[in-house]
């Protein structure tokens, strides 16, 4: 049905202040269906709960817990406005519904990608370096499989950030918004009300059972927690709820179903906070079924949203939060870039002052975007939009024309310098050109021993020959170990050094005994991981009983300017107290104070002044555990 055919309603409600992507504008209701303000309330409890655990995960471990909130509420409105619109027409009207979409998510992420991409090229021109890729996938809103593909993990929490990294999140929105309205006809021009919310809560399941298949403890959980066939039980969830609980009828409880919408919305909330500050990335629980707890109780609390006549919707629909909640889908997008480029220009911002001036700059950029991108395009759509801003300067006087004309020449330079980063930006900085040079020398065959560790049995034992330096050393580590792998190669040529970008703490008992099974676990170890996050100490404590006691461990500690990185070293300290068998290399005391030996992320050393000391200290270490 074209679209100007359609009745305002059709137009409102499709369109109306509802919710889209992570997370967006309101819902806007005609006919039966009204702006229900506590929706918008908790928007804002999930995206500050996102953005605190991006400016400091040890904050709120669990914030990005956030985000499945976020996806429950887009399945419930979403599915709502189908049900009222397949109510009252037996059809929907689905080019319609998707060009509202695009209204809502395309416009504010278009601004934050170019923004993001011409500041990120005057900043630190090495954040748009090989983008492309991330580009093309958000504007296909793919962003998630993107991911998943070039190995982006969402929890290893270091290495040179991304931009757009949050991006995944609207990707799997988006696919489930061009997926699901079909789906949604099909099924109820086939099923009954109650049998398609069955159907959706199956699908729930299904999602999160595959979470539960895939996930392997121990592993990087970015797979499972990016991919739309496992994360997608939220989204159903909500539509599930509102098949079986539709605006309208909550509307229509009477009050004692209404207070206990309200203590389940109470006990929801509570739940949730409780989960956000003891969870986190790595807990195992999550991926073994405690996503569903999450979403069961997000599910609880955005229903007692809904019925908007209970105390529990009047607290979240205070003034504050409904401010948040309006503008949430903006502060969503802009907070990551923010917090990377602010970091970029200014790392040795105290992290309190960092907190507090990145969200000052989101929130600013989030009512920017709302007032001048979101809420215009919202009500005019693109032609009318574009046609006002066209017009709108010949009706100002000349001295406030001058100011049009500068907002377009700011607006035009950004777009060139975007594009420009992206064409002219360079392939690797020299860090980068760094790391990889030194993982290939790391990586290369070491020099054989030319005697045996072990002569053959029935041999006299004779005076062996000095192998080369390193003879009997396996070296494992990640970027940093990386960055210093020429030194390590030319220093101690016999050792075998294994090195991995983003490898973690957790990957370290699997390595070992792959390690010791084809023969390559040296006499003397050395572990220098951490830099990537906290981690289970049971990880490394099962590594070290592998290695056994005849073996000698030396530890790196950690430098890095993270808030793990006093976790990291403490765990460390408690490892080396534990097995008698390790010492500790304290690079983080050796490197304070001295200058030239960090890049500029603070955390690889710098050839040849960082290089050389890491290498002549983790030199002196296997000299002495040698002896």
């Amino acid at each position: 049905m074209p679209m100007d055919s359609s009745p305002p309603t059709l137009a409102r409600r499709v369109d109306g202040r509802g919710g889209a992507a992570i997370p967006t504008a309101r819902l806007g209701e005609s006919g039966g269906r009204r702006y229900r303000r506590g929706i918008d309330g908790v928007r804002a409890w999930a995206v500050l709960a996102v953005l605190v655990y991006h400016l400091d995960e040890t904050w709120l471990p669990g914030g990005f817990l956030g985000v499945d909130v976020f996806f429950v509420i887009s399945g419930y409105l979403i599915t709502d406005q189908l049900h009222g619109l397949f109510s009252e027409r037996r059809t929907i009207p689905l080019r319609t519904f998707w060009v509202r979409r695009a209204r809502r998510l395309i416009p504010a992420v278009s601004v934050v990608v170019v923004v993001a991409t011409a500041a990120a090229t005057v900043i630190r021109p090495t954040l748009v370096s090989d983008i492309g890729g991330e580009l093309l996938a958000a504007a296909t809103f793919t962003s998630n499989w993107w991911n998943i593909v070039s190995g982006m993990s969402y929890f290893a929490g270091f290495g040179e950030p991304s931009l757009f990294l949050h991006l995944w999140s609207l990707a799997v929105e988006e696919q489930f918004y061009l997926v699901w309205p079909v789906l949604f006809v099909v099924m109820r021009v086939t099923c009954s009300r109650s049998l398609c919310a069955v159907l959706a809560g199956a699908g729930a399941l299904a999602s999160l059972a595959a979470m539960i298949v895939l996930y392997e403890p121990g592993v990087d959980a970015s797979r499972v927690y990016y991919g739309t066939d496992t994360h997608a039980f939220g989204l159903l969830v909500g539509a599930a709820l509102a098949l079986s609980m539709p605006s309208a009828w909550v509307r229509t409880m009477v009050p004692v179903r209404r207070r206990a919408l309200d203590t389940a919305g109470l006990v929801g909330a509570a739940s949730l906070v409780v989960m956000v500050a003891v969870l986190d990335g790595a807990s195992p629980f999550l991926y073994s079924g405690g996503f569903g707890l999450v979403t069961v109780a997000a599910g609880a609390v955005v229903i007692g949203a809904v019925a908007d006549g209970g105390w529990f919707a009047r607290t979240l629909a205070a003034r504050p939060l409904r401010w948040i909640g309006l503008r949430s889908y903006g502060i969503y997008l802009w907070h990551m870039p923010v917090i990377v480029l602010l970091h970029a220009a200014v790392p040795a911002m105290s992290p309190l002052v960092f907190a507090a001036t990145a969200t000052s700059i989101s929130f600013a950029a989030a009512a920017l975007s709302y007032r001048w991108v979101e809420d215009p395009i919202r009500r005019h759509g693109f032609r009318g939009t574009l046609v006002r801003f066209t017009e709108y300067p010949r009706s100002l006087p000349s001295s406030s024309g001058r100011g049009v004309a500068v907002a377009v020449a700011v607006a035009a330079t950004t777009v060139f310098t975007a594009a420009a980063g992206i064409v002219f930006a360079p392939p690797a900085d020299d860090l980068q050109s760094q790391i990889a040079a030194g993982q290939s020398a790391a990586r290369a065959p070491q020099t054989p021993s030319v005697t045996p560790t072990s002569p053959p049995a029935g041999i006299p034992l004779r005076a062996e020959t000095p192998g080369p330096p390193g003879s009997g050393v396996t070296a494992i580590g990640d970027s940093v170990m990386a960055a210093a792998g020429r030194e390590l190669r030319e220093r101690l040529p016999g050792a075998d050094v294994d090195v991995e970008i983003g490898r973690q703490m957790w990957d370290l008992p699997d390595l070992i005994a792959q390690l010791r099974d084809t023969g390559r676990l040296g006499k003397v170890v050395v572990i220098a991981l951490g830099t990537n996050g906290e981690f289970d100490e049971s990880a490394l404590d099962a590594a070290l009983r592998t290695i056994g006691s005849s073996r000698r461990v030396i530890i790196m500690n950690v430098s890095v300017p993270r808030p793990w990185q006093d976790a990291v070293n403490a765990a460390l300290r408690a490892a080396q107290r534990r097995w008698p068998n390790t010492v500790i290399v304290d690079w983080k005391v050796a490197t304070q104070g001295v200058p030239e030996v960090f890049w500029e992320d603070d955390t690889h050393p710098r050839s040849p002044t960082g290089t050389g000391l890491y290498v002549d200290l983790l030199t002196r270490a296997i000299e002495q555990q040698s002896r």
